[in-house]
């Protein structure tokens, strides 16, 4: 069965050439280049991304940028250390929806285990999370 498209408006070809200009580099400071390095999808797909909430946070002694962010993924809590310290307030992202990667190795960091990591974008450590309301542990596809 072959697929049906409809054609594009002139409004819509011309909105499809201005998303595909390049930005100025005065636009895109904080872009960090693409890399030529890729991954094949059985690779990607080992990565178990989830939706968490988080229930607790403190910032780690001796760590000027690392806090413990405690998560809810639905069938399980975990403690994570994620560098935010600096650049969000703690007690304002308690109840955040974030995305987590679930499946990364422990590690201890200034004596701390950490069991995940949040995703994050940007100088700002902009938090990722959903559209919509999803539901602790939800598996991100």
């Amino acid at each position: 069965m072959q697929m049906q498209t409809r054609p594009e408006t002139e409004t819509e070809a011309e909105v499809a050439d201005t998303t595909n200009e390049s930005h100025s580099e005065s636009e895109m400071t904080d872009i960090d280049p693409l890399t030529d390095e890729r991954i094949d999808f059985e690779e990607f797909e080992k990565l178990d991304l989830r939706v968490a909430e988080i229930i607790e946070t403190e910032p780690i002694e001796d760590a000027d940028k690392l806090a413990r962010v405690v998560v809810d993924l639905g069938i399980e809590q975990r403690q994570l250390v994620a560098g935010i310290r600096q650049l969000h307030d703690l007690d304002d992202i308690v109840g955040e929806t974030v995305v987590v990667v679930a499946n990364l190795e422990k590690a201890e960091i200034f004596g701390v285990e950490s069991n995940g990591m949040l995703l994050a974008a940007g100088a700002d450590a902009d938090l990722l999370t959903t559209r919509e309301d999803a539901e602790p542990g939800t598996s991100i596809q």
